[in-house]
């Protein structure tokens, strides 16, 4: 692998044989030149005249072939580098075993330059372009490829803001000894396929009039996060009271609207890393982690007061919660069904 274009290894060892195949046909017509010279001193000049005769025909058409074959090998260089380079949002850099650049295409150059505010080139050290943060995980990456083989990551870089997304192939390069001597590295920016998988997702698990998520996120986080892992949570149910009496003297606009703001009293006061699931028309359900349960009943109280506004229209809220201590044994609707219980004992008791 040279520096500035990658070697075709086919055509180059045909040049070698050649050039080495002509260096021993011209020391065997010397010896036998000499032979002669020094059998039969009168017939020399004979000889001469047809060797000289058959190196001037060979020289030609041997200059010729070698011209053919430098050709060939130029071309065909030329054709695979300018493949790498008409690459569109694939970065391509070849490093040797000191992370000292030998190659970077078009793509990677303008990379760099939009993402790091630099311009690579080849021969300098990836430390002279890279923080020094970056270039230790490269390092790494760089040298278990060198140990395992082809080695992947997926990285998150930040750029004014916003987060970029890469997926990177560590691949080592070897020689004819099959002793690695650089590492071919290939990045693919895939920020916009990871923000259209996170839409798919926000579609199949976000209720799309509250904003909340909707039952088959509570479901999917309880199996494939607290109940592998056997984490004890709460699990809290709320349901909304006259509601229906509201929203039919209201209307179904009020009605939507309550929906929402009851969902921010919701995300305001539980925990940040709850999960709060509209579950039916009028009923949320939440799991919380991490939660004493003063803490919870001081919650629930908070949740209470911030029914007693003017904009919900008369409409409260009665609770139920339970606390899952076997997650592993038992699925989510085995602790609903509890809460459930509770949330419509403490509804019966306010209508007393």
């Amino acid at each position: 692998m040279g520096k500035n274009n990658i070697r075709i290894k086919k055509n180059k060892n045909q040049i070698l044989k050649h050039i080495y195949g002509q260096g021993i046909a011209l020391i065997v017509l010397i010896v036998i030149i000499f032979f002669w010279e020094t059998k039969s001193p009168q017939k020399i000049l004979m000889l001469y005249t047809l060797v000289l005769a058959g190196m001037i025909f060979y020289l030609f058409f041997y200059i010729h072939h070698l011209l053919l074959l430098l050709e060939t090998y130029e071309n065909s260089s030329l054709l695979y580098q300018d493949s790498l380079e008409v690459l569109e949002n694939i970065n391509i850099y070849i490093v040797d075993l000191n992370l000292y650049y030998l190659y970077m295409n078009k793509s990677d150059i303008s990379f760099m330059e939009k993402y790091f505010g630099c311009t690579p080139k080849v021969g300098d050290n990836v430390s002279k372009y890279l923080p020094k943060l970056h270039y230790d995980l490269l390092k790494v990456k760089i040298n278990n490829a060198l140990s395992k083989g082809v080695q992947t990551s997926s990285d998150k870089l930040n750029y004014k803001g916003k987060d970029i997304y890469l997926y990177t192939f560590y691949s080592p390069v070897y020689n004819t000894k099959g002793q690695a001597y650089a590492v071919c590295c290939i990045t693919m920016n895939v920020t916009e396929s990871v923000n259209e998988k996170k839409k798919f997702k926000e579609l199949i698990y976000q209720d799309p009039l509250t904003s909340a998520y909707n039952r088959r996120k509570i479901y999917d986080h309880y199996n494939k996060k607290i109940r592998k892992t056997n984490t004890k949570v709460w699990i809290i149910v709320f349901d909304l009271d006259n509601f229906k009496k509201s929203n039919d003297n209201y209307g179904h606009s009020v009605g939507d609207q309550i929906l929402k703001d009851f969902t921010k009293v919701l995300h305001s006061e539980l925990p940040s890393t709850s999960i709060i699931s509209r579950i039916g028309g009028d009923e949320f359900c939440a799991i919380v982690e991490d939660t004493i349960y003063e803490d919870i009943v001081g919650i629930l109280s908070s949740i209470k007061m911030g029914m007693h506004h003017e904009f919900f229209y008369g409409v409260s809220v009665s609770m139920g919660e339970v606390y899952a201590d076997n997650t592993y044994e038992n699925d989510l609707d085995h602790y609903l069904a509890i809460a459930d219980r509770r949330m419509y004992n403490n509804k019966k008791s306010q209508k007393r």
